[in-house]
């Protein structure tokens, strides 16, 4: 799995909507849109602010664990 398909994937099984997202990290939708789209990359800070947003790890963001729990 793809991390932009993984982000969109822990975003929804957490009840967070993209405007959610945006909100909490000071972007706009847009932006959460793009990078569930594949279409912007992500840096490695923001990576951690979603994590941290989605109580999620960096394992499950990468495709590494989600859904083994």
């Amino acid at each position: 799995m793809l991390i932009n398909e993984s982000i969109k994937q822990c975003r929804i099984s957490r009840g967070f909507t993209q405007e959610d997202i945006a909100e909490k990290m000071g972007l706009s939708k847009q932006f959460i849109l793009q990078l569930e789209q594949g279409q912007r990359k992500i840096p490695v800070d923001r990576l951690i602010q979603i994590a941290n947003i989605l109580d999620c790890t960096l394992d499950d963001l990468v495709g590494r664990n989600f859904g083994k729990d």
